[in-house]
């Protein structure tokens, strides 16, 4: 019985050794596919960073989406260390060792793909890092909605500060490390992703935003999320981006308060610098090669980013003063830093003088403006060549505001040259320039020179219409640099699908300048012609009972009467008379329906509408709201 019992001991011992070698063997293979998908997760965040600097936003989304599984992977590894336990396996019918064997298999290949592609890259990214254009925070020229992030997305993005997405490096942790790193390289991720999402076009920008909230979330839900500068400047620049989700989302007060929070983030980082310099026994000496201008530099610009954008948000909400207050602050800091001629110190200035323009201090702003104008980097360097334009324009604006008519013709004419011949310009900017440098030569009576500058504009604008008419029909996504520029109403839609290929707002908008060149040149029945392609246009998007419309049949009505169409012309003011009726009815309805103890007057009354016809036909379509390009 003994010898049977100590037999069996010996069995029972042996089955435990073997069970401990098999735990143990467990470990060291979950430690190797811990560590394949932490460098695997790293690797392709860092491809997708890459594939973003080269504009290929889709593709890098796919890549980062790819990092996230790969680290929700290594992070499902860390826990059963972490457990003392192995992993439970995964529903499959390969073996569980040979299910991990593949896995572990696939992650080192996968790294291995990736590095390859990394480093091929990383020399595409180089060589165009020489031939992109800059970006400089402006704030957008006057009649422009840029701001919106109704211009391509390549165009607006050049007038906001620099943002790139972040690397992760490649760390060789312990487990308690890798843990506390797992969140700060997921909001790492997240945050990269909402920028390419931000930069791919206005529609994504709702996904954008909620991606930086989830980035913030997660680097909060570290444990590794401590006080120190670093952390406070991730943060920081974190909800810089988020603001600039906002903005295009048209939320300003939700921008406003991104912002609050990362300026106060980075008076914490500047805090905590003072602090950790102070502690350091070579902190009080600077070495050799460091200049005083570049202690603190990163802190001060990133300060300066946050109170220049908070100042465009305030220009946007039409608070004037506090804009020029928050302008005033980044310059003093970008000077700190940079000194007093560095672009970006001018592009402060520039937008100091738009501010100074919309308070009706014209000749303050034109002096800050023409700095910018006359800086020798910006008006030689051809990355400048879009920033250069928009000032030119503003500059154009303010000349016409002092009545200097001859200073604004040669401005806007280089201005529509600068246009021309910058990398990458977005046609509607371009439209506006040239459109704008045809009404001053029409204003001043050069009707043939503004006839070839509008010709010019109706080219563009079809070209405008039919990609426009591209995105609608086919919702696939346009080339780089050709993607829709113009967000329509949802009540709009309808209007759209009845256009002809090539027509649109802005081409009405352009054929009304037009007309009124041929109406001064006493070409007539040419200015008739292109008032009915307006009314057929302004129909489809607008309805017929608009006041456009309205306005426009009183024009064409004027016009029949010049060509001897009596008869058209009475039907014209007919109609007009009646879709001012209808009008006047909707309103008196709907000022009724907001004070029940008023009765409207309007149906009953010929008079008014008499006299407000005749007010129409007097100012033609020039003066309103749908027109108010033209």
């Amino acid at each position: 019985m003994m010898a049977n019992f100590d037999d069996k001991k010996g069995v029972s011992s042996a089955s435990g050794a073997g069970s401990t070698d098999d735990e143990a063997a467990g470990r060291v293979a979950e430690t190797h596919r811990t560590e394949a998908h932490h460098t695997l997760a790293a690797r392709l965040n860092n491809a997708a960073a890459l594939r973003h600097r080269l504009g290929d936003y889709e593709g890098a989304l796919e890549l980062y989406q790819e990092s996230i599984h790969a680290r929700m992977e290594a992070i499902s590894c860390d826990g059963s260390l972490r457990a003392g336990s192995p992993r439970q396996q995964r529903q499959t019918s390969l073996p569980s060792s040979s299910n991990e064997a593949k896995l572990l298999e696939y992650a080192l290949e996968r790294c291995r793909v990736v590095q390859k592609e990394e480093q091929m890259l990383r020399k595409a990214a180089a060589a165009s890092a020489q031939q992109q254009p800059a970006c400089l925070d402006m704030y957008p020229r006057p009649g422009s909605s840029r701001a919106a992030g109704d211009d391509t997305p390549l165009e607006t993005a050049l007038f906001f500060s620099t943002a790139d997405p972040i690397e992760i490096p490649l760390r060789e942790d312990t487990i308690h490390q890798r843990g506390a790193n797992d969140a700060v390289d997921s909001s790492v991720t997240l945050r990269n992703m909402g920028l390419s999402h931000h930069l791919a076009g206005r529609i994504s920008a709702d996904k954008a935003s909620k991606l930086f909230d989830m980035s913030l979330q997660t680097y909060a839900s570290s444990s590794s999320s401590g006080s120190g500068t670093d952390d406070f400047m991730l943060l920081a620049e974190t909800l810089h981006l988020s603001a600039r989700s906002q903005i295009g989302l048209g939320n300003l007060r939700g921008a406003s308060d991104a912002l609050k929070r990362a300026l106060h983030l980075w008076r914490k980082a500047t805090i905590s610098e003072t602090v950790a310099s102070s502690a350091t026994p070579s902190s009080n000496s600077l070495d050799e090669t460091s200049s005083p201008s570049q202690v603190g530099t990163p802190l001060e610009l990133g300060a300066a980013d946050g109170l220049s954008l908070l100042g465009r948000v305030r220009f946007l909400a039409g608070d004037l003063e506090g804009s020029l207050k928050m302008a005033r602050e980044a310059l003093g800091l970008r000077r700190s830093a940079l000194g007093d001629h560095h672009v970006i110190v001018a592009a402060t200035l520039y937008n100091i003088g738009v501010a100074l323009r919309e308070l009706g201090r014209t000749d303050e702003a034109t002096e800050h403006v023409r700095w910018f104008v006359n800086h020798p980097e910006i008006s030689i360097e051809t990355k400048y060549r879009p920033h250069l334009a928009d000032a030119l324009h503003t500059l154009g604006l303010l000349c016409l505001e002092r009545t200097e008519t001859t200073a604004a013709v040669e401005i806007f004419t280089r201005c529509v040259e600068v246009r021309r011949g910058a990398h990458g310009t977005a046609q509607q900017s371009l439209v506006g320039d040239v459109l704008q440098l045809g009404r001053v030569l029409h204003d001043i009576g050069r009707y043939e020179d503004a006839m070839i500058q509008y010709r010019s504009a109706l080219v563009i604008e079809r070209g405008l219409a039919r990609q426009q008419k591209h995105y609608k029909d086919t919702q696939q996504p346009l080339p780089q640099g050709e993607e829709p520029l113009l967000q329509r109403e949802q009540n709009q839609e309808e209007g759209l699908a009845l256009l002809q290929p090539g027509e649109s707002e802005g081409l009405a908008a352009v054929l009304c300048s037009v007309a009124q060149v041929h109406q001064a040149l006493g070409e007539h029945s040419q200015a008739l012609l292109c008032y009915l392609d307006v009314l057929r246009i302004a129909c489809s998007l607008f309805g017929p009972d608009d006041k456009f419309v309205m306005s426009l049949l009183s024009t064409i009505g004027n016009l029949r009467l010049e060509t001897g169409d009596t008869r058209g012309a009475l039907e014209d003011f007919a109609e007009s008379e009646r879709i001012l009726r209808r009008v006047a009815h909707r309103a008196s309805e709907e000022g009724a329906r907001r004070r029940p103890q008023q009765e409207g007057s309007a149906d009953g009354d010929s008079g008014p509408v008499i006299v407000v016809l005749s007010l129409l036909q007097g100012t033609g379509v020039n003066f309103h709201l749908h027109a108010a390009a033209a």
